[in-house]
């Protein structure tokens, strides 16, 4: 069965020409893209998360599954504090979080929670940001999120949590690529 985005309803309601597309970070920032993807059929939903640094190279990946909430919103938000995590373990100071779910992502930005279901996650979250020396969030449409898309939809079948870091699976590097297609079109 197919795995579906957890946010997506939220993403469909959105004026399509305001959105980004993934672009590289400025020299020093890693950017990291989370995502959250659930298939119907399963009780589990996949996270996944791509770090990569201003050279557009994947530094760290991984892929998750865990129970799922019925609640896209906080699975999408549990997908970004689960790079903030990893991003702390790989000792990241200058830190960019990139997420498809613009509801999440304008709640942590503006500090407002409208949804009391994702308000611990999203205090965790706010919590976290001290841990870095800069650290920001922004939204990417789900095309320049393909890379951390794809790794949740992987993850929603694992039985336990895989990392990835300095080897990558063909299929990943492909994905990677893919959103880099994306920001920069060719043009004929």
């Amino acid at each position: 069965m197919e795995a579906q985005d957890s946010g997506r309803e939220y993403i469909d309601q959105m004026d399509s020409s305001r959105l980004a597309t993934w672009k590289p970070p400025g020299k020093g920032v890693i950017r990291i893209n989370t995502d959250a993807a659930f298939s119907a059929g399963m009780d589990q939903y996949g996270l996944g998360g791509v770090a990569r640094d201003w050279k557009e190279g994947i530094i760290k990946a991984w892929a998750n599954a865990a129970r799922k909430t019925n609640e896209p919103l906080v699975e999408e938000a549990v997908a970004i504090r689960m790079g903030m995590i990893k991003a702390k373990e790989a000792q990241w100071k200058v830190v960019e979080f990139q997420s498809d779910c613009k509801v999440v992502v304008e709640m942590i930005m503006k500090e407002s929670i409208r949804d009391s279901r994702v308000a611990v996650i999203l205090e965790d979250i706010q919590n976290m940001k001290s841990l870095f020396d800069k650290c920001t969030f922004s939204f990417v449409n789900r095309l320049g999120n393909g890379c951390a898309h794809n790794l949740a939809k992987f993850a929603v079948k694992l039985v336990r949590q895989v990392d990835w870091e300095g080897n990558f699976p063909m299929w990943l590097k492909e994905s990677a690529q893919k959103d880099l297609l994306v920001s920069y079109p060719v043009v004929t």
